[in-house]
């Protein structure tokens, strides 16, 4: 289950944050998980089928997300939702999973990402598609029978040296 991201604008300090935007965040990053899950679950309970779930979450779940703290949020709610699920669904054998990405390279993130802020020459940091995709077929597979509440992080070591950055002065905002 993936869907959600960051919009451009919503990367703001959370005292910056409209209740509107934080709202909407959340909505897209975190609310369809639970429907898709919970439809998935019912249908596959009445019908005694088992099945797996991996929900995807982010490397921004872990600890903090500054700057894009609705998103982080968001985020934390799957992983623990995801655990949740494990937990309850588990006697009608139905796994559920979560993957943590860091950034992956996809089209939408490379052009938005790299003009900005990437030295060149660090490109590696980024996830690649097919890294992530590979964690999930793993989860969904029987290789995994034995998992299940867990989170998997595919981030290429990201999460290991990953900065905050830093918050704009009263000067550079006022500038804006």
């Amino acid at each position: 289950n993936i869907a959600g991201g960051t919009r451009a604008e919503e990367w703001m300090p959370l005292d910056h944050t409209p209740l509107d935007s934080f709202r909407q965040t959340m909505a897209i990053n975190f609310d369809y998980i639970f429907m898709i899950c919970r439809d998935a679950a019912r249908e596959w309970i009445a019908r005694d089928q088992r099945g797996a779930l991996v929900n995807v979450s982010s490397v921004s779940s872990l600890t903090s997300a500054p700057w894009h703290g609705p998103y982080g949020a968001a985020k934390s709610a799957i992983r623990a939702l995801t655990q949740t699920m494990a937990n309850e669904w588990h006697e009608f054998g139905i796994r559920a999973n979560s993957v943590l990405p860091g950034a992956v390279a996809t089209e939408r993130v490379m052009a938005r990402v790299i003009p900005a802020n990437v030295v060149p020459g660090t490109e590696q940091n980024f996830t690649e598609p097919v890294e992530l995709a590979n964690a999930i077929v793993f989860l969904l597979s029987d290789l995994a029978n034995g998992i299940s509440g867990q989170s998997l992080t595919v981030d290429r070591s990201l999460s290991t040296k990953f900065c905050s950055g830093a918050r704009k002065s009263r000067k550079q905002l006022e500038a804006q």
